[in-house]
């Protein structure tokens, strides 16, 4: 269960909301070594949805076969849970503002979040580098809304760990987008994105970084292209017996849009320091202020 409390300084908004932002009843099961899955039915910000619901085929290590509903796997920081993610919201999550940072462009035109597909993941013993794989194809973000056309989105990681508490990983990501210039047809766009990682996970004592660089296409149809990098630290200290961890925290993302049709906000950078308090495991008191900058030379805040 996630409450908050938050405020905004955008005109004509109320200063201060609460809301049950997030409920997750997680279940896990396993029915042998073989077959194992996952159902976690969310309600968040007072909407009931599905996240998490799907099998897992366990042949080995190095071949795990998926089913269902799960996150696009592209990215560590839109893949990681919110249970263990530092600054809790991975956008810029300010009442009144449009998400223009890194995370904000993955999430709206939903190169990450989850989607219902098949993905082939593993990491083979004895690998060089620790090397491990994620395949994946989901039905794609158009999937309804195209008529008659085959929609899909398609996948691929690599990631290598070189050493105890440190990964290196890069994915590709495909998607569809529509030409209404063309009678709807579906054009085909690409992101790609670099990450790494240091320490972790939570709730674990001492330095945590997650780093992360994408670009790609924004809009294939009219030539708009997107860039940014996004990163996270923290520092966990061993606390006492009520406040057991505790950790300071900063965030940046800057993400920008070149557009060719109009004249919007073309990316921000957001800024977020914050602390955590672990109460033990992952339950935490979690206070942050996030302040998000439009990219110079635009219009709007």
């Amino acid at each position: 269960v996630q409450a908050q409390l938050n405020t905004t300084s955008v005109d004509g908004l109320p200063p201060t909301e609460a809301i049950l932002r997030r409920l997750r009843l997680g279940i896990d099961f396993r029915i042998n070594d073989f077959i194992s899955g996952r159902i976690h039915p969310e309600l968040s910000s007072s909407q009931l949805s599905l996240g998490d619901a799907y099998g897992q085929l366990n042949f080995s290590p190095a071949a795990q076969l998926q089913v269902g509903r799960f996150q696009r796997p592209f990215g560590t920081i839109e893949e990681q849970s919110s249970l263990r993610i530092l600054p809790i919201e991975r956008g810029t999550r300010i009442r009144g503002v449009t998400d223009a940072e890194l995370s904000g462009i993955l999430s709206a035109l939903r190169y990450g979040d989850r989607d219902t597909g098949i993905q082939l993941r593993g990491a083979p013993p004895g690998a060089p580098l620790g090397l491990s794989y994620n395949l994946a194809l989901f039905a794609g973000p158009l999937q309804g809304t195209s008529g008659d056309q085959l929609t899909h989105q398609a996948i691929a990681r690599l990631t290598v760990a070189p050493f105890d508490g440190f990964s290196i990983g890069a994915g590709v990501n495909h998607r569809q987008f529509i030409d209404p210039t063309e009678g709807g047809d579906l054009d085909g766009g690409n992101a790609y994105v670099i990450n790494a990682e240091l320490g972790g996970p939570a709730p674990e004592p001492g330095l945590h970084i997650v780093a992360e660089a994408a670009t790609g296409d924004y809009n294939p149809v009219v030539g708009e292209a997107f860039k940014g990098v996004q990163a996270y630290t923290g520092y966990r200290i061993p606390g006492g017996q009520r406040v057991m961890v505790i950790e300071p925290i900063f965030r940046v993302s800057y993400g920008s849009v070149d557009r060719v049709t109009d004249t919007a906000i073309r990316g921000g950078t957001l800024l977020t320091p914050g602390l955590n308090l672990y109460l033990g495991g992952l339950n935490r008191l979690d206070a942050q202020l996030r302040h998000l900058e439009p990219r110079s030379g635009q219009d709007g805040e």
